[in-house]
């Protein structure tokens, strides 16, 4: 189980605040192989973190699957991946996460992604789609492009985003495989189960 002690906490400057939205990937995949246990623990684990180590600081939770909601810490422990709508609109939980996180300005703003794999359902014009990936070797090439670009505006606000990666997640959006590039600013990925479980706060913030 994780517990707060098992995160890595360098600085402890508490004259800086941060606001973080962690984003909870609760998509039908999530079911499979303890993923969403292994996703919520983190999340209580990280919520504890900061309540107890760094009070002044904002946290949220998201919840996305065919959309995204807040999740208050309370229901938190109850919550459970979402059968009726099972796709995985990432796009959407990272503009809710900024929107929370516009609400709350500070010099530190960070978005944590927990998920399995890669988007599957997209906001366009209003309007709600959602695709299976059943070809381009398995990756819905409309839901990852929306999904970059609100990336790149999240990422222009100067909001930084960790992506942590579940274990036995086969499937997965690389901005590599689409543009050609390295990794885009402001973006970091792990996957869970190394060592490092979650962004490392780095001294003097």
């Amino acid at each position: 189980d994780l517990h707060p002690g098992d995160f890595v906490v360098y600085g402890s400057a508490q004259t800086t605040t941060s606001s973080t939205v962690l984003l909870l990937d609760m998509s039908w995949s999530m079911s499979w192989e303890g993923r969403f246990a292994a996703a919520k623990k983190v999340a209580l684990a990280m919520e504890s973190l900061i309540r107890a180590r760094y009070p002044r600081d904002y946290f949220a939770i998201v919840g996305f699957f065919t959309r995204a909601v807040e999740l208050k810490l309370r229901d938190l422990p109850e919550a459970s991946w979402n059968m009726g709508d099972p796709f995985t609109n990432l796009q959407d939980g990272l503009r809710l996460a900024a929107d929370l996180l516009a609400r709350h300005p500070s010099n530190n703003q960070h978005i944590i992604v927990i998920t399995d794999g890669q988007p599957t359902a997209y906001f366009l014009r209003g309007r709600l789609y959602c695709e299976w990936p059943l070809s381009f070797g398995g990756i819905s090439m409309r839901a990852a492009q929306e999904t970059l670009r609100e990336v790149e505006r999240v990422t222009r606000r100067g909001i930084v985003i960790n992506t942590f990666m579940l274990p036995g997640s086969s499937r997965r959006v690389s901005p590599r495989r689409l543009h050609g590039e390295e990794a885009e600013a402001g973006v970091t990925r792990t996957s869970l189960g190394e060592e490092s479980l979650a962004p490392r706060r780095s001294s003097g913030t």
